[in-house]
């Protein structure tokens, strides 16, 4: 081995193994269809969520200049942004972000990484399986269910 690398002046690209790790895109390809079947209002209650139920959360997606589909809709002190965009790659995306009361924002970039027929699941990426949103649209209804760490975290139940 000692004097192939000697002649050749470059090392041998290892096969990969059970031991060697292969890193896998678990991301799919998001149909553009998909994302403008979300465009419009949607209104309805989300429950359970860390403060309890909301009995009336409307949201509104809009197309914006940049070619993303944005809303950003709002009760007091709680607000959800969700914008799907396309990334470097061309590729959609959903970038979230919440603010549950003053002190408590979170924000991620989620990729799809499942579709069953129009259902399509949503992850971080860098932290697969810690947050997932599983969203479920259908011609008059929108389900979005968040679960972080493994436990359901809030659950929005939408009509047009």
């Amino acid at each position: 081995m000692v004097l192939l690398l000697a002649c050749t002046g470059t090392e041998p690209t290892p096969t990969p193994t059970e031991s060697t790790p292969v890193e896998i895109d678990p991301r799919i390809e998001l149909d553009d269809a998909w994302v403008s079947a979300l465009e419009g209002r949607w209104s309805g209650s989300i429950d359970p969520t860390p403060i309890g139920e909301i009995p009336q959360f409307p949201m509104n997606f809009e197309w914006q200049d940049d070619g993303s589909l944005f809303t950003h809709s709002q009760q007091g002190d709680f607000y959800v942004d969700f914008r799907f965009r396309k990334d470097a790659e061309a590729r959609w995306v959903l970038d979230e972000e919440a603010q549950i009361d003053v002190d408590n924002v979170q924000g991620y970039t989620l990729a799809p990484i499942a579709q069953d027929d129009d259902a399509v699941t949503f992850s971080v990426i860098e932290a697969e399986g810690y947050l997932l949103v599983d969203w479920r649209p259908e011609a008059d209804t929108l389900v979005v269910e968040v679960t972080l760490g493994g436990e359901q975290h809030v659950v929005f139940d939408m009509a047009r």
